[in-house]
């Protein structure tokens, strides 16, 4: 080995010896994966939850051969040339360069999910130890994303959502993380656009609007474009029949529930063009379409939890009455 090394060379050396370590760690989490989520392999199952014990035993294959990879490299990589901060980018680029071709030969070789979700979460523990950018667990799922079909995309959506405490745990407002995040999510949305996957999409609307704030500019329509040809069809001409009720109990403010039907989705043509609301009498129309609305929904949420405190009720009053009659019974 000569006696000084480049920057490149530095490199390779520091990819070799941590792609090693990184295997061996990733051979002892996937067993403790698997130990902890047998059937987690089989399509039908959901990503396992990792537990506190999990994360540990993740953090102790870290620290067992990971770490003194990197003190090895810190120690005996000859690169007099390099400056101490110099040598500690090189270590993290090499870590990062060790994951990646890890993974992707699990790819390659086509490995079951469990060892891929047990490489990303090594990934994230090593980027909680400040051993890689906070952002690289994220930017690694993005591209297994990109190169996977829908099928596969549930799968690792899954994994983000089993794990999404931890991979976004402290996310800035801008840049880092939330970037990459967004990136995953609106591809998700990009490709589902093109198939039937309604409820994907949903879940992943879902998880954007738990994971950013409401004020968070992604999610805000800064110029105020709407298009008018996302139009909602309904049958506005739906007449009464004798076999429906002429107004059901939930209704709330209107004559019928044919009229609470026309109502309710005449509203989207307000959401589909809001200038409407400019109109001579428009938002008079739609302020009072929405009075109707929420009048109804709040009725059926007074109902329905009046209906569980009598449910409530009446099983203490059997629950009672059961006990009362043992008592009479054993007293006699």
């Amino acid at each position: 080995m000569p006696a000084e090394l480049q920057p490149v060379q530095a490199a390779n050396v520091a990819r070799k010896v941590l792609r090693a370590a990184v295997v061996t760690a990733l051979r002892e989490t996937h067993c403790v994966l698997i130990a902890a989520s047998p059937a987690i392999d089989t399509p039908a199952s959901l990503p396992y939850t990792p537990t506190a014990d999990y994360w540990q035993q993740a953090i102790s294959a870290l620290n067992q051969h990971v770490w003194p990879a990197l003190q090895q490299i810190q120690r005996e990589l000859p690169a007099p040339s390099l400056e101490q901060e110099k040598l500690n980018e090189v270590a993290r680029a090499a870590l990062e360069v060790a994951f990646k071709e890890t993974l992707l030969q699990c790819l390659h070789e086509q490995r079951a999910f469990a060892e891929l979700y047990a490489c990303v979460d090594l990934i994230a523990m090593a980027s909680e130890q400040a051993w890689m950018e906070a952002w690289v667990p994220l930017v690694f799922l993005e591209e297994l994303l990109d190169m996977s079909t829908v099928a596969s995309c549930q799968r690792w959506f899954q994994y983000l959502e089993s794990r999404a405490g931890r991979l976004i745990a402290g996310m800035p407002p801008r840049g880092g993380k939330s970037q990459a995040l967004l990136r995953i999510c609106n591809e998700l949305l990009r490709k589902l656009a093109k198939t039937d996957g309604s409820e994907f999409l949903g879940r992943v609307m879902i998880f954007l609007a738990n994971a950013f704030p409401l004020s968070d500019p992604s999610g805000v329509n800064q110029a105020g474009h709407f298009s008018t040809t996302n139009t909602t069809d309904y049958d506005d001409t739906v007449e009464m029949t004798d076999e429906a009720p002429s107004k059901l109990p939930w209704v709330d403010g209107v004559d019928s529930d044919v009229e609470f039907y026309r109502v309710f989705w005449s509203l989207q043509r307000y959401f589909n063009q809001p200038t409407l609301l400019f109109l001579e009498d428009g938002f008079a129309a739609f302020r009072k379409a929405v009075e109707v609305v929420l009048g109804s929904l709040e009725k059926i949420a007074r109902q329905e939890a009046s209906q569980l405190r009598d449910t409530r009720s009446g099983r203490r009053s059997e629950r009672k009455r059961k006990h009362d009659t043992l008592a009479t019974a054993v007293a006699e």
